[in-house]
Protein backbone atom coordinates (compact mmCIF):
# COMPACT_ATOMS: atom_id res chain seq x y z
CA UNK A 1 0.00 0.00 0.00
CA UNK A 2 2.61 2.03 0.85
CA UNK A 3 4.46 1.85 -2.50
CA UNK A 4 1.31 2.60 -4.54
CA UNK A 5 0.89 5.28 -2.48
CA UNK A 6 4.38 6.95 -3.42
CA UNK A 7 3.83 5.66 -6.85
CA UNK A 8 0.24 7.67 -7.19
CA UNK A 9 2.00 9.96 -5.73
CA UNK A 10 4.58 10.59 -7.56
CA UNK A 11 2.44 10.22 -10.71
CA UNK A 12 0.35 12.86 -9.77
CA UNK A 13 3.29 15.18 -9.41
CA UNK A 14 4.11 14.58 -12.28
CA UNK A 15 1.08 14.90 -14.22
CA UNK A 16 0.97 18.32 -12.39
CA UNK A 17 3.54 19.74 -13.69
CA UNK A 18 2.84 18.08 -17.19
CA UNK A 19 -0.56 20.03 -16.66
CA UNK A 20 1.44 23.56 -15.66
CA UNK A 21 3.45 23.50 -18.77
CA UNK A 22 0.68 22.63 -21.40
CA UNK A 23 -1.62 25.00 -19.65
CA UNK A 24 0.56 27.96 -19.92
CA UNK A 25 0.30 28.00 -24.39
CA UNK A 26 -3.77 27.43 -23.92
CA UNK A 27 -4.40 30.32 -21.14
CA UNK A 28 -6.38 33.24 -22.37
CA UNK A 29 -3.27 35.85 -21.15
CA UNK A 30 -0.34 33.66 -23.11
CA UNK A 31 -2.96 33.95 -26.50
CA UNK A 32 -2.68 37.85 -25.69
CA UNK A 33 0.56 38.06 -25.18
CA UNK A 34 1.93 36.02 -28.63
CA UNK A 35 -0.93 38.37 -29.89
CA UNK A 36 0.57 41.10 -29.08
CA UNK A 37 4.07 40.26 -30.08
CA UNK A 38 2.80 39.49 -33.32
CA UNK A 39 1.06 42.23 -34.16
CA UNK A 40 3.04 45.27 -32.72
CA UNK A 41 6.60 43.54 -33.31
CA UNK A 42 6.09 41.46 -36.09
CA UNK A 43 7.20 38.29 -33.82
CA UNK A 44 6.74 34.95 -35.52
CA UNK A 45 3.69 32.89 -33.60
CA UNK A 46 4.64 29.62 -34.36
CA UNK A 47 8.39 30.22 -32.91
CA UNK A 48 6.31 32.08 -29.79
CA UNK A 49 4.10 29.22 -28.92
CA UNK A 50 6.30 26.62 -29.20
CA UNK A 51 8.66 29.49 -26.28
CA UNK A 52 5.14 29.64 -24.17
CA UNK A 53 4.59 25.07 -24.47
CA UNK A 54 7.97 24.88 -23.05
CA UNK A 55 7.55 27.22 -19.76
CA UNK A 56 6.81 25.17 -16.76
CA UNK A 57 5.06 25.93 -13.38
CA UNK A 58 7.77 26.78 -10.68
CA UNK A 59 6.18 26.26 -6.74
CA UNK A 60 9.94 27.41 -5.62
CA UNK A 61 9.64 30.86 -7.28
CA UNK A 62 6.33 31.50 -5.79
CA UNK A 63 7.44 30.72 -2.30
CA UNK A 64 10.49 33.01 -2.56
CA UNK A 65 9.11 35.61 -3.55
CA UNK A 66 6.59 35.44 -1.11
CA UNK A 67 9.37 36.36 1.56
CA UNK A 68 12.31 39.00 0.41
CA UNK A 69 14.64 39.80 2.96
CA UNK A 70 13.59 43.64 2.52
CA UNK A 71 10.12 42.46 4.30
CA UNK A 72 11.65 40.27 6.76
CA UNK A 73 14.35 41.45 7.79
CA UNK A 74 15.69 44.81 10.25
CA UNK A 75 18.51 46.64 9.04
CA UNK A 76 21.28 45.47 11.52
CA UNK A 77 20.43 42.09 10.21
CA UNK A 78 20.26 43.41 6.16
CA UNK A 79 23.55 44.53 7.03
CA UNK A 80 25.41 41.56 8.07
CA UNK A 81 24.90 39.67 4.99
CA UNK A 82 26.11 42.43 2.79
CA UNK A 83 28.68 44.01 4.09
CA UNK A 84 30.64 41.13 5.17
CA UNK A 85 34.96 42.02 5.16
CA UNK A 86 34.67 38.92 2.54
CA UNK A 87 32.53 40.55 0.35
CA UNK A 88 34.75 43.99 0.75
CA UNK A 89 38.01 41.84 -0.36
CA UNK A 90 35.90 40.39 -3.25
CA UNK A 91 34.51 43.79 -4.55
CA UNK A 92 38.61 45.09 -3.93
CA UNK A 93 39.86 42.26 -6.37
CA UNK A 94 36.77 42.78 -8.63
CA UNK A 95 37.68 46.24 -8.54
CA UNK A 96 41.48 45.73 -9.79
CA UNK A 97 40.59 43.17 -12.17
CA UNK A 98 38.78 45.60 -13.91
CA UNK A 99 40.16 48.99 -13.47
CA UNK A 100 40.03 50.45 -16.69
CA UNK A 101 36.84 49.59 -17.36
CA UNK A 102 35.75 51.33 -14.08
CA UNK A 103 37.60 54.02 -15.36
CA UNK A 104 35.71 54.37 -18.52
CA UNK A 105 32.35 54.30 -17.05
CA UNK A 106 32.95 57.11 -14.91
CA UNK A 107 34.26 59.03 -17.49
CA UNK A 108 31.32 57.99 -19.71
CA UNK A 109 28.79 58.64 -17.04
CA UNK A 110 30.21 60.46 -13.96
CA UNK A 111 29.22 57.10 -11.48
CA UNK A 112 32.59 56.58 -9.74
CA UNK A 113 34.08 53.00 -9.83
CA UNK A 114 33.19 52.44 -5.99
CA UNK A 115 29.25 52.94 -6.51
CA UNK A 116 29.27 50.03 -9.82
CA UNK A 117 31.50 47.55 -7.88
CA UNK A 118 29.11 47.99 -4.31
CA UNK A 119 26.08 47.01 -6.90
CA UNK A 120 27.29 44.21 -8.31
CA UNK A 121 28.44 43.39 -5.04
CA UNK A 122 25.01 43.34 -3.54
CA UNK A 123 23.40 42.15 -6.27
CA UNK A 124 25.52 39.00 -7.52
CA UNK A 125 28.33 38.76 -4.88
CA UNK A 126 30.52 39.46 -8.11
CA UNK A 127 29.30 36.95 -10.15
CA UNK A 128 28.65 33.74 -7.59
CA UNK A 129 25.20 34.80 -7.12
CA UNK A 130 23.41 35.26 -10.35
CA UNK A 131 20.81 32.75 -9.90
CA UNK A 132 20.08 29.11 -11.43
CA UNK A 133 16.43 29.49 -12.29
CA UNK A 134 14.91 29.65 -15.99
CA UNK A 135 13.60 32.88 -16.74
CA UNK A 136 11.14 31.62 -18.57
CA UNK A 137 10.06 29.33 -16.22
CA UNK A 138 10.21 32.13 -13.15
CA UNK A 139 8.81 35.23 -15.37
CA UNK A 140 5.77 32.59 -16.68
CA UNK A 141 4.81 31.78 -13.29
CA UNK A 142 5.05 35.39 -11.91
CA UNK A 143 2.95 36.52 -14.74
CA UNK A 144 0.49 33.93 -14.82
CA UNK A 145 0.12 32.16 -11.38
CA UNK A 146 0.76 35.23 -9.02
CA UNK A 147 -1.86 37.87 -9.05
CA UNK A 148 -0.17 40.25 -6.41
CA UNK A 149 2.15 41.39 -9.42
CA UNK A 150 1.04 39.41 -12.45
CA UNK A 151 0.71 42.73 -14.48
CA UNK A 152 4.31 43.67 -14.03
CA UNK A 153 5.29 40.55 -14.64
CA UNK A 154 3.39 39.57 -17.89
CA UNK A 155 4.85 43.08 -18.72
CA UNK A 156 8.06 41.06 -17.89
CA UNK A 157 7.78 38.04 -19.86
CA UNK A 158 6.96 40.78 -22.91
CA UNK A 159 10.49 41.91 -22.79
CA UNK A 160 12.55 38.46 -22.43
CA UNK A 161 10.54 37.37 -25.47
CA UNK A 162 11.56 40.66 -26.98
CA UNK A 163 14.95 39.94 -25.67
CA UNK A 164 15.16 36.86 -27.30
CA UNK A 165 14.63 38.17 -30.59
CA UNK A 166 16.78 41.12 -30.73
CA UNK A 167 19.64 39.21 -29.01
CA UNK A 168 19.39 36.59 -31.62
CA UNK A 169 18.94 34.13 -28.31
CA UNK A 170 16.91 31.26 -27.40
CA UNK A 171 13.93 32.36 -24.77
CA UNK A 172 14.25 29.29 -22.96
CA UNK A 173 17.95 29.92 -22.55
CA UNK A 174 18.44 32.47 -20.19
CA UNK A 175 19.29 32.05 -16.09
CA UNK A 176 17.97 34.57 -14.02
CA UNK A 177 16.90 34.97 -10.02
CA UNK A 178 13.97 33.51 -8.78
CA UNK A 179 12.22 36.50 -10.04
CA UNK A 180 13.71 36.91 -13.59
CA UNK A 181 16.47 39.15 -12.85
CA UNK A 182 19.28 38.68 -15.37
CA UNK A 183 23.31 38.24 -15.00
CA UNK A 184 25.90 40.26 -12.67
CA UNK A 185 23.74 43.61 -13.26
CA UNK A 186 20.46 41.43 -12.14
CA UNK A 187 18.67 43.51 -14.83
CA UNK A 188 14.94 42.62 -14.92
CA UNK A 189 14.10 41.83 -19.20
CA UNK A 190 12.89 46.00 -19.90
CA UNK A 191 15.95 47.24 -18.22
CA UNK A 192 18.16 44.88 -20.47
CA UNK A 193 16.75 46.24 -23.50
CA UNK A 194 16.93 50.02 -22.03
CA UNK A 195 20.08 49.94 -20.11
CA UNK A 196 22.60 47.22 -21.28
CA UNK A 197 25.76 48.21 -23.45
CA UNK A 198 28.11 46.84 -24.97
CA UNK A 199 30.79 48.25 -23.53
CA UNK A 200 33.53 45.83 -24.41
CA UNK A 201 32.89 46.69 -28.34
CA UNK A 202 32.46 42.95 -28.79
CA UNK A 203 28.74 43.60 -30.58
CA UNK A 204 27.16 42.03 -27.67
CA UNK A 205 25.46 42.85 -24.41
CA UNK A 206 26.51 40.30 -22.11
CA UNK A 207 25.91 40.97 -18.60
CA UNK A 208 26.13 37.05 -17.38
CA UNK A 209 30.00 36.58 -18.36
CA UNK A 210 31.29 39.93 -19.36
CA UNK A 211 31.93 42.16 -16.75
CA UNK A 212 33.11 44.86 -19.00
CA UNK A 213 29.44 44.73 -20.41
CA UNK A 214 27.99 44.61 -16.83
CA UNK A 215 29.95 47.82 -15.14
CA UNK A 216 29.07 49.90 -18.31
CA UNK A 217 25.32 48.73 -18.25
CA UNK A 218 25.53 49.59 -14.09
CA UNK A 219 26.65 53.09 -15.10
CA UNK A 220 24.30 54.05 -17.80
CA UNK A 221 21.11 52.81 -15.65
CA UNK A 222 22.61 55.23 -12.65
CA UNK A 223 23.62 58.09 -15.33
CA UNK A 224 19.75 58.08 -16.85
CA UNK A 225 18.03 57.75 -13.51
CA UNK A 226 20.07 60.72 -12.48
CA UNK A 227 22.97 60.01 -11.07
CA UNK A 228 25.25 63.45 -9.80
CA UNK A 229 28.42 63.17 -9.93
CA UNK A 230 30.48 64.06 -6.27
CA UNK A 231 26.96 64.53 -4.67
CA UNK A 232 26.48 63.00 -1.65
CA UNK A 233 24.14 59.95 -1.16
CA UNK A 234 22.63 60.17 2.93
CA UNK A 235 23.09 62.13 5.74
CA UNK A 236 22.11 61.24 9.37
CA UNK A 237 19.26 63.72 11.31
CA UNK A 238 17.54 63.72 14.70
CA UNK A 239 14.47 64.44 15.03
CA UNK A 240 12.91 67.17 16.93
CA UNK A 241 9.94 66.89 19.71
CA UNK A 242 7.79 67.87 16.76
CA UNK A 243 8.72 65.99 14.02
CA UNK A 244 6.10 63.22 13.09
CA UNK A 245 8.33 60.41 10.95
CA UNK A 246 5.76 58.42 10.22
CA UNK A 247 3.95 61.80 8.00
CA UNK A 248 7.49 62.84 6.76
CA UNK A 249 7.96 59.84 5.02
CA UNK A 250 8.22 60.81 1.35
CA UNK A 251 7.29 57.86 -0.97
CA UNK A 252 7.09 58.87 -4.64
CA UNK A 253 9.17 60.64 -8.00
CA UNK A 254 11.71 62.51 -6.36
CA UNK A 255 10.83 65.70 -7.78
CA UNK A 256 8.18 66.11 -5.65
CA UNK A 257 10.34 65.68 -2.54
CA UNK A 258 10.47 68.29 0.48
CA UNK A 259 14.02 70.78 0.89
CA UNK A 260 16.37 70.47 3.58
CA UNK A 261 14.29 73.92 4.59
CA UNK A 262 10.98 72.43 4.57
CA UNK A 263 11.64 69.50 6.84
CA UNK A 264 13.55 71.28 9.15
CA UNK A 265 10.68 73.43 9.49
CA UNK A 266 9.07 70.18 10.46
CA UNK A 267 11.47 69.88 13.34
CA UNK A 268 13.81 67.31 11.68
CA UNK A 269 17.39 68.57 12.92
CA UNK A 270 20.31 68.92 9.79
CA UNK A 271 23.67 68.85 12.04
CA UNK A 272 26.01 69.85 9.39
CA UNK A 273 26.01 73.49 8.86
CA UNK A 274 26.61 72.55 4.88
CA UNK A 275 23.65 71.41 4.85
CA UNK A 276 21.22 73.60 7.13
CA UNK A 277 22.30 76.75 6.14
CA UNK A 278 24.42 77.08 3.14
CA UNK A 279 22.03 74.24 0.48
CA UNK A 280 18.11 74.67 2.03
CA UNK A 281 16.90 74.08 -0.89
CA UNK A 282 18.13 70.72 -1.37
CA UNK A 283 15.68 68.24 -2.08
CA UNK A 284 15.67 64.79 0.35
CA UNK A 285 13.74 62.10 1.60
CA UNK A 286 13.51 60.93 5.51
CA UNK A 287 13.53 57.62 6.26
CA UNK A 288 14.96 55.22 8.71
CA UNK A 289 17.00 52.10 9.71
CA UNK A 290 16.49 50.06 12.55
CA UNK A 291 20.33 49.39 14.13
CA UNK A 292 18.86 46.80 16.72
CA UNK A 293 18.23 49.91 19.60
CA UNK A 294 15.36 51.40 17.75
CA UNK A 295 15.25 53.63 14.31
CA UNK A 296 17.42 56.04 13.53
CA UNK A 297 16.46 58.51 11.26
CA UNK A 298 18.52 59.69 7.92
CA UNK A 299 18.02 62.05 4.92
CA UNK A 300 18.03 60.25 1.97
CA UNK A 301 19.45 62.81 -0.92
CA UNK A 302 19.43 63.08 -4.66
CA UNK A 303 21.92 60.13 -5.23
CA UNK A 304 20.06 57.73 -2.41
CA UNK A 305 16.96 57.83 -4.39
CA UNK A 306 18.55 57.01 -7.48
CA UNK A 307 19.47 53.95 -6.02
CA UNK A 308 16.36 52.75 -5.37
CA UNK A 309 15.33 53.13 -8.92
CA UNK A 310 17.37 49.76 -9.18
CA UNK A 311 16.15 48.28 -6.27
CA UNK A 312 13.35 49.98 -4.45
CA UNK A 313 14.27 48.79 -0.65
CA UNK A 314 15.96 51.55 1.37
CA UNK A 315 18.04 49.48 3.16
CA UNK A 316 18.87 47.71 -0.33
CA UNK A 317 20.12 51.81 -1.32
CA UNK A 318 21.76 52.23 1.90
CA UNK A 319 23.66 48.81 1.87
CA UNK A 320 25.24 49.72 -2.09
CA UNK A 321 26.28 53.22 -0.40
CA UNK A 322 27.79 51.93 2.48
CA UNK A 323 29.48 49.29 0.89
CA UNK A 324 30.72 51.57 -1.77
CA UNK A 325 32.08 54.03 1.24
CA UNK A 326 33.96 50.59 2.83
CA UNK A 327 35.35 49.71 -0.96
CA UNK A 328 36.48 53.00 -1.24
CA UNK A 329 38.29 53.63 2.15
CA UNK A 330 39.94 50.18 1.82
CA UNK A 331 41.33 51.27 -2.02
CA UNK A 332 43.04 54.05 -0.75
CA UNK A 333 45.46 51.82 1.65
Amino acid sequence: MRHLFFTLAFSLTIMSAFQAQANYLARSEAQALIDSLVEAHQLDRATLEAVLASAEYDESVIEAISRPKERTLEWHEYREIFLQPLRVRRGLNFWQENRNALERAEADYGVPPQVIVAIIGVETDYGRVTGNHRALNSLATLAFDYPPRSEFFSKELKHLLLLASEEGKDAGSFKSSYAGALGLAQFMPSSFRAYAVDFSGDQQRDIWKNSEDAIGSVGNYLAVHGWRSGERVLMPVSLGEEADMDALRFQGDFSAAPSIADLAGEGVLFHEPKWSELERDVQVMLTSFDNGDGAEPYAGLNNFYVITRYNRSHMYARAVHELSQMLLQDSAQ
